[in-house]
């Protein structure tokens, strides 16, 4: 483990996680997780989640677990031993904040997104041909509103930003050498759908049934945990974080 007083001096040198068990990477995965999910709960605002304040106390909350996360990950790594043949790279390229073949990690992911949301694209157009003042698709007029919502910003920026970087970069640099190329695909997401458990005790604040908490809770781990995959999978295809 790399001494915490070195870590703004060797972030740049070499690491690697050659020493990471899958006991200790499940466990720090869970710290990180569990520090994103805390953290919004911390300086908690008394109103509802899509207030404006809550909004950005949680975004302000989440922002620190950012900076954060990457000097843990540095301070669970190791250095690079001259007589190892594993392989090992500065801090910034694990974490996939490199600029090194970004035309394919840019286009490759985009292709991919598109042809994911083909379906919605597709109605949206149907329904603009059915409506004379196709006023059902509008992309500017979308734009335009969303630029002045703090939710959407939240939904489409804040938010995506903010989990791509910590549930896929700055896990999967010891995930995978804990647990293969391919089962990391497949068990990071995990972190990323339990991660959104904690949007069951919202729904029983707010009065809503335990029935439906349930089923709306398992629905929301569901679908973010097949799409936590599809980000993953394209982070170890393309070696950048894809936001």
């Amino acid at each position: 483990m790399a001494p915490a007083s070195e870590v703004m001096f060797g972030a740049f040198r070499d690491i690697n996680f050659q020493f990471t068990t899958p006991f200790y990477a499940a466990a720090q995965a869970s710290v990180l997780g569990l520090m994103y999910v805390g953290s919004l709960y911390v300086n908690a605002s008394p109103f509802p989640r899509n207030h404006p304040i809550t909004i950005r106390k949680r975004f302000q909350a989440v922002s620190v677990v950012c900076l954060l996360a990457p000097i843990m990950v540095f301070l669970w790594s190791a250095y690079h031993d001259e007589a190892s043949n594993v392989q090992s790279f500065p801090l910034h390229i694990w974490l996939g904040l490199h600029s090194s073949n970004i035309l394919f990690a840019s286009v490759f992911p985009l292709v991919l997104t598109i042809m994911l949301f083909l379906g919605p694209l597709l109605q949206n157009l149907l329904s603009c041909y059915e409506d004379e003042d196709c006023t059902g698709f509008s992309i500017r007029k979308g734009l335009t509103d969303n630029m002045k919502n703090i939710m959407c910003w939240r939904n489409f920026v804040l938010a995506p930003l903010t989990e791509e970087f910590v549930f896929r970069a700055c896990m999967l640099p010891f995930i995978v050498p804990a647990y293969g190329l391919y089962s990391s695909i497949y068990l990071c997401p995990l972190f990323f759908g339990f991660a959104h458990i904690h949007h069951a005790i919202e729904g029983l604040n707010t009065g809503l049934t335990l029935k439906v908490v349930v089923i709306r809770t398992a629905f929301q781990m569901s679908y973010t945990t097949v799409f936590g995959a599809y980000s993953a999978f394209l982070f170890l295809r393309t070696g950048i974080v894809v936001f």
